[in-house]
């Protein structure tokens, strides 16, 4: 468990506000559920036999757990309804690594970029003379932004994706010769935008790509040119939206996911992993298999459930 910032389980109650049980010991920093040390804050999700055992005894730390746990043993512990996404807010608010802000010395940096306030540039990347950078966001080692791209504020680039490059788009001249689409429009991301590394996100042709606020993106992620991704959808490693795809908000794409151009992906969908969607996904829907066909719909409410983890 690395030791960070000392304080207090009152004060991760007062910062989450939720109810502390118990004493206010010092909190050093948090640890896993199945590896419990003194000082260490965790969360449990689930009143399980299980859980209980592996809590019962802990009097030196904290648990951030539900009602019907947090009344079943008498150490340290904070109620919450949500435990994992408190520990979440708890962890990014506490204890999470910051990068050194600044431009790294190796970074190449060509024109006059727009680059706002905080922004944190990292080895050897390579930022375009029309992009811009919104504040606070991080620019990892190796990445590659070009063309006319707008990346909003407070987003975070792993290591060696691009972004900005021109799309795959060839039509046959008269004696069958591809021929390059000249892609000269841009891509535009929003604000809090995770890109995992060794992602590509092509600019669009003519017009361009977008990318809406709070989309979480995995490694190794293909995005076509003039695609769309809508607002907190996160899509998972190894997937390829081909060109002019659609994903309309809340969507989730498992992992492999490959959907084929032009089609559209309805809010609050579920692709599961490895589907090839060559239709399009109407919302509230999962979508499943190869071909992926519809395996059910989702009732109002059962979104978050159908995919909440721990």
């Amino acid at each position: 468990m690395p030791a960070t910032k000392r304080i207090t389980a009152s004060g991760v109650a007062d910062y989450l506000e939720l109810e502390l049980l118990g004493s206010d010991v010092a909190v050093e920093g948090p640890c896993a559920l199945d590896h419990l040390q003194p000082g260490g804050i965790t969360f449990a999700s689930r009143a399980t036999p299980e859980t209980l055992w592996k809590v019962s005894d802990f009097r030196e730390g904290v648990v951030i757990c539900p009602e019907s746990l947090a009344h079943s043993f008498d150490g340290n512990r904070i109620v919450s309804d949500t435990p994992r996404v408190s520990f979440i807010k708890m962890m990014d608010h506490l204890f999470s690594d910051r990068s050194e802000k600044g431009i790294h010395p190796t970074a190449v940096i060509a024109g006059p970029v727009s680059v706002g306030s905080d922004v944190t540039i990292g080895p050897h990347a390579t930022v375009g003379p029309e992009v811009e950078i919104g504040d606070r966001s991080i620019i990892g080692a190796g990445v590659v932004l070009e063309g006319r791209t707008i990346i909003g504020s407070d987003c975070f680039i792993k290591a060696n994706s691009v972004i900005g490059a021109p799309g795959f788009g060839f039509d046959l001249d008269d004696d069958g010769t591809p021929l390059h689409f000249p892609h000269v429009g841009g891509v535009r991301i929003g604000h809090h935008v995770w890109i995992g590394a060794n992602t590509t996100i092509e600019r669009a042709a003519l017009t361009e790509t977008v990318i809406e606020d709070h989309v979480k993106i995995d490694d190794h992620v293909q995005i076509g040119h003039n695609a769309f991704v809508g607002k907190n959808t996160r899509i998972c490693a190894g997937t390829i939206l081909c060109g002019r795809v659609r994903i309309e908000r809340d969507s989730w794409t498992g992992p492999k996911v490959t959907i084929i151009q032009a089609k559209t992906v309805g809010p609050r969908s579920i692709i599961g992993i490895s589907a090839n969607v060559l239709t399009d996904v109407p919302p509230d829907t999962v979508f499943a298999g190869n071909p992926a066909r519809r395996i059910r719909d989702i009732e109002a409410g059962q979104f978050t459930k159908i995919l909440s983890v721990g």
